[in-house]
């Protein structure tokens, strides 16, 4: 942000607050290029950033209330449906509706993003179900070694996915530091936490994508 917008946003933020929280105002041309957001804790009890400017709702808006539910049902024992779906209405709430036809493209486009990443994740988990079955029972070291080239191949594959599909990079950039920061000498114990690395993308690709269908009901729907 440049002084002067800085500037224009204590002053748009001073003058929406009066008595109460600060209200939502209109969009600022001054402000036309950076987002200013509020913090207020949600129904749900977690923060949650709100926009003070009013302004159409964008995709990357909508992934990101999309990662939010899908984060929190990861991180959180028990998250109430209806609890979460107010507090994406809530949010929605807060942006000028893109149109139905806007909303459905994201849908489909941002699902299929997700459901890529799914799959190679679970080329990953078929792959290292292999290697371990070849590390014990069948004792198989020359196509363990195969495999583990192929798994090689798989985090490339993954990684190079997340370039060209940034919607999903940051679940990319969690299972490379995990596969990057693996540690010990005992391969199968090596096996079987690289299993649960792509066990886990390939669930959290899945959740995600399940979250990009609720956020789009919930704007076509109300």
């Amino acid at each position: 942000m440049r002084p002067e917008q800085v500037l224009r946003a204590i002053e748009i933020t001073l003058a929406a607050r009066r008595d109460g929280p600060v209200a939502q105002v209109e969009e600022d041309p001054e402000l036309s290029d950076v987002d200013v957001f509020m913090t207020r804790v949600a129904a749900d009890g977690c923060l949650q950033w709100y926009p003070v400017l009013r302004r159409p709702l964008a995709e990357t808006d909508f992934l990101r209330i999309a990662y939010r539910t899908a984060w929190l049902e990861r991180l959180v024992a028990q998250v109430d449906p209806e609890v979460e779906r107010e507090c994406v209405r809530t949010m929605l709430r807060y942006y000028v509706s893109p149109g139905r036809d806007a909303v459905e493209q994201w849908q489909k486009d941002l699902t299929s993003v997700f459901a890529g990443l799914a799959e190679v994740a679970r080329r990953g988990i078929r792959l290292t179900e292999s290697l371990l079955a070849h590390l014990g029972g069948k004792r198989n070291l020359q196509k363990a070694r195969q495999l583990v080239e192929e798994l090689r191949r798989i985090d490339d594959e993954m990684r190079i996915y997340g370039e060209l599909h940034s919607q999903c990079k940051p679940l990319v950039l969690i299972s490379r530091y995990e596969r990057d920061n693996l540690e010990g000498a005992d391969p199968i114990r090596l096996a079987e936490t690289t299993l649960q690395i792509y066990n886990d993308c390939h669930a959290r690709a899945m959740l995600t994508a399940a979250k990009i269908d609720e956020v789009a009901a919930c704007c076509l729907n109300g």
